[in-house]
């Protein structure tokens, strides 16, 4: 990762909270976050209600925004 996004998707990690040390999956998180929020237009999502977990393969996450309801 260049450091242009590292040092947006740590920005990311701290104004999230986010206790997550792997960085692929908060590159995941970070990326769930700028899809959803350019599209839903609100940060008062939770990140969990759109990850997918590590069960389901090929889908790290997804998410519905039906009349701008998540």
């Amino acid at each position: 990762m260049d450091r242009i996004i590292q040092s947006m998707v740590d920005s990311f990690k701290i104004n999230q909270n986010l206790e997550i040390k792997d960085n692929s999956l908060q590159f995941e998180f970070f990326s769930y976050y700028c899809v959803v929020n350019s599209v839903y237009g609100m940060n008062d999502f939770d990140l969990e209600d759109i990850t997918t977990g590590k069960a389901t393969q090929g889908i790290d996450g997804i998410a519905i925004v039906v009349n701008q309801k998540l």
